[in-house]
């Protein structure tokens, strides 16, 4: 059905607007956004101690490392531990001695301490940047959610205004070559824009709308029964332990994977002083979520499984929220999905210049004519 000429005149405003209030915002989100897909690639590259060669021998195992990383910082509690993902990093080991948190790399064939490290990294800056603009803590997600509301309403405009266009560039096979040249920068800049937009469309739909839920649903926390419902916690009222000794931890780890079928461990929280059980999260192998979304409680003086959660068997509303953070980061089928997230988070911020290019060039023409139009108004007043 072909819009009114008043339709098209009100969806350019809101695509103008919503463009033009937050395009310089969505310019530093969609840039740090298209970098931060590469944030674990990024820290490995800047963080040698995390990156280790494989060996042919047996990985060593924690109760050895932790006991040797604990005699090397005495005075600091070991918290947690992220178990290496792949072949060639490093376990990360997280300390607190009550005055700033360390991060200790360990090899895991060799069980060598590599290196340590404390403060901000480079790739979180840019992966906070993108999702709180860095110092804004939990309000500044719910401002970036707005924004991913802002560009979902700017790419829908987008494609009611310009349907004539995409389907005149689709019966032409997306020839490029076909951007009009020689007619000024507006021209050309509108062409490139409209172009651009279409072959980003389904790219910025999705990356709008994930990155909408994952800042505004920071608004539950004032909604409890929705926060439990996103983000299942362990239970933390667990009886006290019958005794002091702590089962072995790659004991607990295996009997972990033993409660879920399929369940690969990547990260271990240690009991505080007055807890008694192990939390350990990890993924479901073959299975499509959010990193860590599962997670198993393991009782550490008796090796008991207390809870578990199977992120593949949740209720509905929490399976479809696991969904949203690997679509909008693209980390679930390695580099070559990373790189087509970057190409197109860069089209993103393109579509920002270009927009404004637009807005500028026309606001400039229409100065330069309004003289010209008060003067012809001016003469009709004087002829009649």
């Amino acid at each position: 059905m072909a819009l009114s000429a008043r339709r098209v005149r009100q969806l350019y405003a809101w695509h103008k607007w919503a463009g033009l209030l937050t395009g310089l915002f969505i310019f530093v989100i969609t840039i740090s956004g298209a970098i931060a897909v590469f944030k674990e690639e990024i820290d490995l590259l800047l963080t040698p101690a995390r990156r280790v060669e494989p060996a042919s021998t047996p990985p060593a195992s924690l109760d050895d490392i932790l006991p040797a990383v604990q005699r090397a910082y005495t005075g600091a509690r070991i918290e947690s531990v992220n178990l290496p993902r792949n072949p060639h990093t490093a376990y990360s080991i997280f300390l607190d001695d009550g005055k700033q948190r360390t991060e200790v790399f360990v090899n895991p064939y060799s069980g060598a301490l590599t290196g340590a490290r404390t403060g901000e990294t480079v790739a979180n800056v840019i992966r906070q940047l993108h999702v709180r603009f860095y110092y804004f803590g939990a309000w500044g997600r719910v401002v970036v959610g707005v924004f991913g509301l802002a560009l979902l309403v700017s790419t829908l405009t987008g494609v009611l205004i310009y349907g004539r266009f995409m389907k005149g560039v689709f019966a032409q096979g997306l020839r490029f070559w076909q951007i009009r040249t020689g007619r000024g920068l507006q021209v050309s800049a509108s062409d490139w824009h409209k172009l651009i937009g279409i072959l980003a469309l389904a790219f910025n739909l999705v990356i709008a709308f994930t990155g909408a839920v994952l800042g505004l649903e920071n608004l539950a926390r004032y909604a409890p029964s929705v926060s439990r419902a996103l983000h299942p916690q362990p239970d933390q009222r667990h009886p006290p332990a019958a005794t002091d000794r702590m089962v072995p931890l790659a004991q607990a780890l295996r009997r972990a994977r033993r409660a879920l079928p399929g369940f690969e461990p990547t990260r271990l929280i240690l009991p505080r002083a007055d807890k008694n059980h192990f939390v350990i999260y990890g993924d479901n192998s073959g299975r499509f979520a959010r990193e860590g979304a599962s997670f198993v409680v393991i009782e550490t003086s008796g090796g008991a499984v207390l809870q578990t959660h199977n992120s593949a068997g949740a209720r509905a509303v929490t399976y479809t929220y696991n969904l949203v953070e690997p679509l909008h980061f693209g980390n679930f089928a390695g580099v070559p999905l990373k790189i087509i997230y970057l190409s197109f988070g860069l089209a993103s911020s393109f579509l920002s210049v270009t927009g404004f290019i637009i807005w500028l060039r026309k606001r400039r023409r229409a100065r330069v004519a309004a003289p010209s139009r008060r003067r012809e108004k001016t003469s009709e007043l004087q002829r009649a």
